[in-house]
């Protein structure tokens, strides 16, 4: 799981640096909430990968399943965005699906470790290793 944090981190990185921007270069609005928003539980994911990575607790449960939900909720908002393009008022033309496909990778990667966390603390372990 640790060197999983660190590939985590250096898409972390990677995929804040670019929302952010586009978010300075003038977004329209849907999407400068969209990218916030990312940012905002990419890094809280980030945060749960870090904990169960060093066996360190920062969340509850229920927050856990919350963080990995609300991940999974904004990557499939976050597609449709993409997919309906100019149906929805953006600038850009509608993606086709293995590139929606690869757009929500991201997300499902992010929720990852939440997700294992999650199911490990079901489980009835007290230890926070994914």
């Amino acid at each position: 799981m640790k060197i999983y944090f660190v590939l985590l981190c250096v898409l972390f990185a990677s995929s804040s640096f670019l929302r952010l921007w586009n978010i300075w270069l003038g977004a329209p609005a849907v999407l400068v909430v969209s990218h916030l928003a990312d940012v905002i539980l990419f890094a809280l994911c980030l945060r749960v990968c870090y904990g169960a990575a060093w066996n360190r607790r920062f969340f509850e449960p229920p927050q856990v399943r919350m963080i990995y939900w609300g991940t999974m909720l904004l990557g499939l908002v976050s597609v449709l965005l993409r997919g309906l393009g100019p149906q929805a008022g953006l600038p850009f033309e509608a993606a086709a699906l293995p590139d929606l496909l690869l757009w929500f990778l991201s997300y499902a990667l992010f929720a990852a470790p939440a997700v294992l966390l999650d199911y490990s603390l079901r489980k009835g372990g007290n230890d926070c290793r994914g």
